[in-house]
């Protein structure tokens, strides 16, 4: 409808009128086209303002970027949209209307006689009521407010040098009047603004001296901004309702990422999605070579590009509007090697932690450096030497020459990085964690937290937590480790064992404040084991700060499985939480699947029940999410008590970790299912 009324603008519309600011940088236009009326603002590069419908209800905003021009004319690449409802306004809420093409003279006052204009705005409906009607632009260059004040109906523009300038609306008996202001102080609440004000520019040329000083008016700062949305709370989360549900064609294991316009959600389908944040409509996919999508979209700090590593080990950079590949540049051998995790950005570089598939057969477990423009890589920091004797795992060699009793010279296999590391603020520093290998002993730097450099990939510090594992255990004595008969005395004889222990940390380590003993501020980095322990590690040193034995170490031939703490941590107002699975054998009793430590202490806050879960927790504004593998249900916790607010049935189980904006709470599900995608639950 507006690009018919734009297409029949001419200068001899019915009724019109028009000033230009005090700058002269901007020209506003009140004019009746068909029997519509537009009031809108001419920027140096672009047109915006409001369109009225005859048939009242909300205005309709526009924007419309200039284009080329000549021959009298100017050509504008127009959009349109209604209403922001609630923050954050997305650019996804404009939709395109077309090229438009106009002359000149629209935007000059009429020659030759008073120009005309209506007394209210037209087709305002009688129920608006101050604080509705705004949108941002698209580029976020200006505000668009269309609301009342003192019984007047404003239709302005508010811009990024804090001018505010528009059309005034006064009443029945009186023409609309143009408004300039600046922005002379302002706090958190209110705006203070000094306005001139003027009427219609009755022939040109215009002139300053058209305008008038009014004087200081304050404005509520919320007159320019959306209504913030109502945010997820312990005391209203219950009242969450199903909003939307985006079936992929496999599991969604990965927590979505949510922009001002988009949620990103990879699946096992191979395929990242793009979805709009309140309909859940597909805005875009993007398609991988091979090997699915098992991490999260990883957003670039000033930029809307994105990240996001395949199972096939291929980094992605991807622009997050369109997703056109900038770069893409693999980093293992996809026979193997995995990056099941989000990569890391920081310091203008990329990290990607490297796995294997599935243990059978473990590759050599590595970080990965990438540079962040270009994609090349940086460094490689490998976990596990090339080779080790078979008759002891803790000595590298080359041949069996190097090894005792002449043992078997072996490739060394272990040490994945299965989850995202962490970089320091600054950029300097990158932390990882390794975990073990069930089909072979944990050598190297398998179960091992470390400190790396994040130019060279070189070790600052490095814990390893339990001594290195040796192909086998004495026949009468399945606690002692060996690779020899010799080493079991009378216990003997060694024998292989299988499954291997598969210790270590398969979720990343959250980078935390904390005090020490004299109230002073202290980083740690705190990580859950697959073995049963929390651990916080001194930042500085990668001592061990707090523990806490929530399992004790398996004893051999006990192995960890996929482990009592799976999937990852969250951290909120001084709580970790973490949602468990188990070890095999499973321990009698066991432990309650869901709990919360302090932050500064590692103890026990709270335990519930709700299964063995690989779920990583998300958290917000004390409201806690997870998911279970026993039943595909989606639990909603209070997060400071432990109690239990919501259950939702999904359509499989759910590992996913959620994602809470605003009203609303975003969900993958699907493990190792056909049935996968993702839902949002919102606050009605």
């Amino acid at each position: 409808m507006i690009l018919g009324l734009l297409l029949l603008a001419s200068p001899a519309a019915a009724v019109s009128g028009l000033q230009i600011t005090p700058d002269g940088l901007r020209t506003l236009v009140v004019k009746d086209v068909g029997e519509e009326s537009w009031a809108i603002f001419r920027s140096p590069a672009d047109v915006s303002g409001n369109v009225y419908f005859p048939e009242g209800g909300e205005p309709r905003f526009v924007f419309c970027p200039e284009g080329p021009s000549g021959d009298g004319d100017v050509t504008f690449s127009c959009s349109g949209a209604g209403s922001c409802m609630s923050a954050p306004c997305r650019a996804s809420e404009w939709s395109t209307i077309g090229d438009v093409t106009l002359p000149e003279s629209f935007f000059q006052p009429t020659a030759g006689g008073a120009a005309q204009t209506r007394s209210v705005a037209p087709g305002r409906p009688a129920h608006n009521a101050p604080g509705s009607g705004l949108q941002i632009t698209p580029k976020k260059s200006s505000t668009l407010v269309n609301k009342e004040l003192d019984g007047e109906r404003w239709s302005i523009a508010r811009f990024a040098n804090d001018i505010v300038t528009g059309i005034v609306y006064r009443g029945e008996t009186a023409e609309p009047a143009f408004v300039w202001c600046e922005q002379t102080d302002g706090d958190d609440d209110e705006v203070e603004l000094r306005c001139s004000g003027a009427n219609s520019c009755r022939a040109g040329p215009c002139s300053p001296g058209d305008w008038t000083l009014i004087g200081d008016v304050t404005v509520a700062r919320s007159f320019f901004e959306p209504e913030q949305p109502h945010e997820i709370t312990p005391e209203n989360a219950a009242e969450l309702e199903l909003a939307w549900d985006f079936p992929a064609k496999a599991g969604v294991t990965a927590g979505p990422v949510v922009t001002e316009d988009f949620v990103y959600a990879g699946s096992w389908d191979n395929h990242l999605y793009a979805l709009d944040p309140r309909t859940g409509e597909l805005r875009w996919k993007f398609r991988v070579e091979a090997g699915g999508i098992q991490g999260a979209v990883t957003l670039i700090p000033g930029s809307t590009d994105i990240l996001i590593g395949d199972g096939w080990t291929t980094v992605y950079r991807l622009d997050g509007r369109t997703g056109d590949v900038r770069w893409q540049t693999r980093v293992g051998n996809t026979a193997v090697d995995q990056i099941w995790s989000a990569v890391a950005v920081g310091g203008g570089r990329v990290f990607a932690g490297i796995a294997s598939h599935s243990d059978n057969p473990c590759t050599n477990g590595r970080t990965a450096a990438l540079d962040l423009e270009t994609g090349a890589l940086l460094w490689e920091r490998q976990n596990v030497p090339e080779r080790v004797c078979r008759t002891d795992t803790s000595v590298t060699c080359e041949d069996s020459s190097d090894c005792p009793a002449n043992g078997e010279c072996v490739a060394g296999r272990g040490g994945g990085v299965t989850a995202a590391p962490v970089v320091s603020e600054d950029g300097k520093w990158v932390y990882a964690n390794a975990v073990g290998c069930y089909t072979f002993p944990a050598i190297g730097d398998s179960d091992s937290i470390m400190k790396l450099d994040a130019a060279t990939g070189e070790t600052k510090w490095l814990n390893r937590l339990v001594p290195h594992e040796q192909f086998g255990t004495c026949a009468q004595d399945s606690k002692i480790h060996c690779s020899i008969d010799a080493a079991c005395g009378d216990k003997g004889p060694c024998r292989d064992k299988a499954p291997y222990q598969d210790f270590g940390f398969l979720n990343g380590p959250l980078l935390l404040d904390i005090e020490d003993s004299r109230g002073r501020p202290k980083k740690v980095l705190v990580s859950g084991a697959k073995q049963g322990t929390l651990y916080a590690f001194d930042e500085k040193d990668g001592e061990i700060v707090w523990q806490n034995v929530v399992l004790p170490i398996p004893t051999p031939p006990g192995f960890a499985g996929f482990g009592l703490f799976n999937g990852a941590l969250a951290y909120e107002n001084g709580r970790i939480y973490a949602a468990l699975y188990q070890m095999i054998p499973r321990a009698i009793p066991e432990p309650q699947h869901l709990q919360a430590f302090d932050v500064q202490t590692g103890d026990t806050l709270w335990t519930a029940e709700i299964g063995r879960a690989w779920a990583h927790v998300g958290v917000k504004n004390n409201v806690l999410f997870t998911g279970t593998n026993d039943v595909p249900d989606f639990y909603v916790y209070d997060a400071t008590r432990g109690t239990r607010l919501k259950t939702f049935q999904l359509p499989d189980t759910t590992a996913s970790r959620a994602a809470v904006s605003g009203d609303t709470v975003y969900v993958g599900y699907g493990i190792l299912s056909n049935v996968g995608g993702v839902r949002a639950y919102r606050l009605p």
